[in-house]
């Protein structure tokens, strides 16, 4: 994505309204989290580490009540309140919430005073008199429960932002007074705490306006809700959370209250990094609801602020937090340090966590909290007991670690269900408006999928898979995959590229980008990035990650139903692992696989070895295309050998007629040269031994060498080669060139030179740039190998010479440049033109590749 599409994007997102309220929201939380902290510091200097930790014994102990009394219910009247639009429902749903809450509470303060004093037994504590003194005032721990679930399903954000923020305010003035006071202990201090919450939830309540007309009804649907949902997340709760509480309290028993004040401090120190997901999330909860997935907008600016909020906290929980505490509470800098690990995992476990509890999935949340509390447990009887408060630490890192990580798997694997099943019902409302007009629907798609064999299906989905050459910008074999391919995408398929090899080279580097969209498709270099590195063992690790990484997106694609067909193109010259590891990969995951041989295989290497005899290339392949007639036969004679049908597709060199521009040259061309486009050692040798014939003839006539990067080993050889035979000032060596320069140098020279030999490769292959040189309308100089016979004749549409004949090619050199026989070559370079026109036009062959690959596609395993 370039910056000015992410300004945009970032614009957009800053002006959505769950913007506004995820930024009020998250105002509210980093509010009440600062105001916190400050009193934190207050309180825990004044009480000192004993007082303060019994503090928190206690409200460790009241919100583990809280939890477990809860059953549930708040979580499915919050479902319940989502998906309801009418407000006087609305308002009956909160009010019998409300009311459960509060008899829920009822019960809390009278066991809260029963059990006050088993627990200052159990725990060796002094903390009774001050719980039972304080049980009244329990039953505010589950109404601002109930709240907070309330006020996020009918996504009341302002309101919510008032409860996060408002009772800390009073909090901080309550204590700041006592302070002054002089009467800050444990007992006040939770009475402050207690007080300021109660005068905001009546205040929030009276906004609200709950209505209490149909409890019984509304508490019936709460409890069959509570079945699916709510009960499955309160039983994950009690799996997460609740054994998050009995570790804190083990560190109590097995040390004492001090170290869960010290523990206390650093959590609250780290809260602030869960607060960004939550907001954003929290805001987003009614909205989740109805979208298939979180949309990759929200989740990037999360993340970015995110990261922000991170390097900041570590920066502060250094030498600054020092000056806030005391030599007493040292500790808490190295604990909330690491405790941030711990808080960033949550808090995006959290963000995804929101979005399944939106739709409902409250088993995900049951089964993703029972993980994280089997990590909980362990440590409670493995970790704690031993390393005490580091080990109550460690175990936060890993519960944390365990919870992403499911809570993503879970994630996935909703958005896929959800993706694939709203793809089915799309589909299904298309099929139903056949009958409404079947006439033009037939019109529009026949010949598309003709003799596809699969009815029903709008389009198929191709993965084209390369690992000798890149994409988009290349050579022959980029431009003829990159030709299939937009004929593809044209016509009704999905189309997607991954490169599983690094091949660019520096300094000349065509293609940049390691994935991006080109004419309507994707494309992705799976190492990660486009260059090859100059170090043996980083290649290594690319070409390994490369390979890794492509099966995981082919496996990803197959689960996705994206993926009906395979094309792969690799050097068929060459019997690599590669081409076996792709191949098995197809047949695991049930995808047919279509492979290009536009060379000759490995089979007809002079020194095959034993690795080459296991396999024929023609194995576990479904379809083949091929460039050539001698190809053809090879296959209709190999298939026949390992007694097995494999249909192909014989497509010559292709072009697309209307990507070249042409101006019809009426005279003589700018300068006698011809020139030769590319890399071959074998033909550029050859072809100076033929110019020094014509330099004989002609010594003004320039040879042109292009299609090679400037300061490569070819260049350098080349530049050699040129001095040896003394002709450097006779050859030009352009190195390579953009394809529009170098197609408007094509017309501008006497004639173009691809010679042929009488070998193996000659036969077998078909070189696509004949077919860019004929287009240009300059007379081509090349030998009767091959394919050449076929389309193309000596005198009328090109100059054809016998193979491997020096003197020969060189004749039919001189007689191309003549500047006598101009008129002649003129009109030989027009007929090739028109050859092109009527033969390799990529669009001559349109029916033929979606036909083939339709056919192929229909063998894909449905089982799958």
């Amino acid at each position: 994505m370039n910056l000015r599409a992410t300004l945009q994007n970032t614009h957009m997102f800053v002006k959505d309204s769950r913007f506004r309220q995820s930024s009020l929201l998250l105002f509210a939380m980093i509010f009440a989290m600062g105001v916190n902290l400050i009193v934190s510091i207050l309180v825990a200097r004044t009480l000192g580490p004993e007082e303060y930790g019994d503090v928190k014994f206690i409200q460790t102990i009241w919100a583990l009540l809280t939890l477990l009394s809860s059953l549930g219910y708040f979580y499915s009247g919050s479902q319940i309140l989502v998906m309801e639009k009418v407000p006087e429902n609305i308002r009956e749903i909160t009010g019998t919430i409300l009311l459960i809450s509060f008899l829920i509470g009822i019960c809390l303060n009278i066991f809260t005073a029963i059990i006050a004093v088993p627990i200052d037994l159990f725990f060796h504590t002094h903390v009774s008199n001050i719980m039972i003194s304080l049980a009244p005032l329990v039953f505010v721990l589950s109404t601002q429960a109930a709240l907070m679930l309330i006020l996020q399903g009918i996504n009341r954000i302002y309101l919510l932002s008032i409860l996060t923020a408002v009772p800390v305010l009073l909090y901080l003035i309550s204590i700041s007074l006592l302070s002054y006071l002089k009467l800050i202990s444990a007992k006040n201090v939770l009475l402050s705490t207690q007080g300021s919450y109660l005068i905001v939830i009546l205040f929030i309540i009276l906004c609200l306006q709950p209505s209490f007309k149909s409890t019984r009804r509304w508490w019936v649907a709460i409890r069959e809700k509570n079945k699916t949902y709510g009960g499955p997340v309160y039983l994950g709760s009690l799996a997460n959370v609740a054994t998050s509480y009995l570790n804190r309290l083990a560190i109590s028993y097995w040390t004492d209250n001090t170290s869960i004040g010290f523990y206390s401090l650093a959590s609250s120190l780290t809260e602030p990094l869960k607060l960004i997901p939550n907001a954003v999330a929290t805001s987003s909860f009614r909205n989740f609801a109805r979208q298939k997935e979180i949309p990759k907008r929200l989740i990037y600016a999360t993340v970015g602020f995110s990261t922000v909020a991170l390097i900041l906290a570590l920066l502060f929980f250094g030498e600054p937090l020092s000056w806030a505490y005391t030599e007493n509470f040292a500790p808490v800098g190295l604990m909330s340090r690491v405790l941030s690990v711990a808080a960033i995992m949550i808090g995006f476990g959290d963000f995804f966590n929101r979005f399944l509890g939106a739709h409902g999935k409250g088993k995900a949340l049951r089964d993703t909290a029972y993980i994280m509390g089997g990590v909980n447990i362990a440590g409670f009887f493995l970790l704690v007991p031993r390393w005490g408060i580091w080990g109550l630490i460690s175990t936060s890192i890993l519960a944390g670690l365990a919870y992403f990580i499911f809570i993503l798997i879970y994630y996935r694997k909703l958005v896929t269900t959800m993706i694939s099943d709203f793809t089915y019902t799309t589909q299904n409302d298309i099929n139903s408006k056949v009958t409404d007009n079947g006439a033009e629907i037939h019109k529009k798609t026949s010949g598309v999928y003709k003799d596809s064999g699969r009815k029903g299906k709008r389009e198929f989905n191709i993965i084209i898979l390369l690992d000798s050459f890149g994409f988009p910008y290349g050579m022959a074999s980029t431009r003829r995959v990159e030709l299939i391919a937009r004929i593809l995408a044209k016509n009704g398929f999905q189309v997607k590229v991954l490169c599983a090899r690094a091949l660019e080279k520096r300094p000349v580097v065509i293609n940049n980008e390691s994935q991006g969209v080109h004419e309507g498709i994707f494309y992705e270099y799976t190492p990660g990035t486009t260059i090859r590195s100059d170090k043996f063992m980083i290649r290594r690790y690319l070409d390994i990650k490369g390979i890794v990484i492509a099966l995981v997106r082919l496996a990803t694609y197959r689960i996705n139903h994206q993926a009906d067909c395979i094309y792969y193109y690799g050097n068929i010259m060459d019997n690599t692992l590669n081409r076996w590891i792709f191949y098995l990969a197809a047949r695991i995951l049930g995808v047919p696989l279509v492979t290009d041989i536009s060379e000759p295989p490995w089979v007809f290497n002079q020194n095959v070895n034993w690795f080459d005899c296991i396999f024929s290339p023609l194995t576990g392949v479904r379809g083949v295309i091929l460039i050539s007639k001698f190809l053809e036969d090879w296959v209709t004679s190999e298939t026949s050998k390992i007694k097995k049908r494999v249909p192909y597709l014989h497509l010559p060199i292709l072009i697309n007629t209307n990507e070249y521009k042409y101006v019809e040259s009426k005279s003589c061309k700018q300068k006698m040269a011809v020139l030769f486009a590319g890399l071959d050692p074998k033909s550029i040798k050859f072809i100076i031994q033929a110019m020094e014939r014509v330099w004989s003839v002609y010594p003004d006539c320039k040879l042109i060498i292009t299609g090679f990067e400037s300061g490569s080993l070819e260049k350098s050889w080349l530049d050699t080669l040129s001095q040896q035979y003394s002709i450097r000032e006779k050859v030009e060596i352009t190195g390579y060139l953009p394809r529009s320069e170098l197609h408007l140098l094509y017309q501008n020279v006497s004639a173009l030179l691809i010679p042929m030999f009488s070998d193996i490769r000659s036969q077998a292959r078909f070189p696509t740039k004949i077919a860019e040189y004929l287009f240009s309308g300059t007379p081509i100089v090349t030998c009767r190998v091959g394919e050449i016979d076929q389309f193309l004749k000596d005198g009328v549409t090109a100059f054809i010479s016998d193979p491997d004949e020096i003197e020969n090619y060189a004749q039919r050199i001189i007689d191309a440049v003549n500047p006598q026989n101009w008129n002649k070559a003129h009109e030989i370079g027009l007929n090739g033109r028109e050859v092109v026109i009527a033969n390799f036009d990529v669009d001559v062959y349109m029916k033929p590749i979606i036909n083939f690959f339709s056919s192929i596609c229909a063998q894909t395993d449905s089982r799958i």
